[in-house]
């Protein structure tokens, strides 16, 4: 399955130029997953692994502006991602038979974890009066293990829906 998760965040607009429509714009997002990674289910038992994250993400991108109307502007954006890794759990539940055990642990108890990982946001936006709506790809270009066993470097696809201030 596909992890699923909700973002709360902001970002604010600096121009960067008086003739030419170019944005310099910072942010904070923080970022909650849940993920089912693996669900097996048998007549005599059951097992259920999940992993849950909570993040912050502080993108900076540059935006370009096209303003189409008066009410209507297009707003592609490209730059860097920092992410840092408040928290990360995994939860192990096994039924056989009847008898239930689960056991979860901290995934930064163990070394081979980073709390924090650098990657790129790729996105545009759509501006109609005040709302905001958008679409923005986020690939990690670090890995969240450090050991080789698993290079994991998550691909991140956010729709956002805003008021623009």
């Amino acid at each position: 399955m596909r992890p699923a998760g909700i973002a709360v965040g902001f970002a604010k607009g600096i121009s960067l130029s008086q003739s030419v429509p170019l944005f310099l714009e910072p942010g904070a997002e923080l970022i909650w997953l849940h993920n089912v990674v693996e669900e097996e289910e048998s007549s005599y038992a059951s097992y259920k692994w999940t992993e849950n994250m909570l993040s912050l993400n502080i993108p900076v991108s540059v935006d370009y502006k096209f303003q189409l109307t008066k009410a209507f502007s297009i707003v592609p954006y490209f730059g860097p991602n920092f992410k840092f890794h408040f928290m990360a759990k995994e939860k192990e539940e096994i039924e056989i038979m009847g008898e239930k055990e689960s056991k979860s642990y901290n995934v930064f108890d163990n070394d081979d974890y980073r709390r924090f990982q650098f990657g790129l946001n790729v996105g545009v936006g759509f501006n109609i009066n005040k709302l905001h709506i958008g679409y923005r790809f986020a690939p990690d270009l670090s890995s969240f293990e450090k050991s080789d066993y698993g290079k994991t470097k998550p691909k991140q696809n956010f729709v956002t829906v805003g008021i623009n201030f």
